[in-house]
């Protein structure tokens, strides 16, 4: 069975709940957690960009998805932990 990294194409939403800098929890609707993929095995993640209207970005780690919360590591690939508001784009890009 292969671990590591998972793809989702063009998975994509928004956040139900707004974050703060130091938030690890994220919530989207519960009718859009599932286009995210399915970590089934320890060492399983996908990546995650946070992106609000303004264009304030942050890259996370997503280490586990239990229904509509998502936990991550914040402030992967050389960008900053910031508050994103309600609404905040969600995508598993490729």
């Amino acid at each position: 069975m292969y671990t590591g990294i998972k793809f989702t194409n063009n998975a994509s939403t928004q956040l139900f709940k707004s974050i703060a800098s130091d938030s690890t929890e994220l919530e989207v609707n519960d009718n859009y957690a599932a286009v995210f993929p399915k970590l089934k095995n320890a060492g399983d993640y996908f990546m995650l960009t946070l992106q609000d209207m303004h264009g304030n970005r942050e890259i996370v780690k997503c280490t586990s998805r239990t229904d509509s919360v998502l936990t991550v590591a914040r402030a992967q690939e050389g960008t900053t932990a910031k508050s994103f508001p309600v609404g905040a784009l969600l995508e598993l890009r490729l």
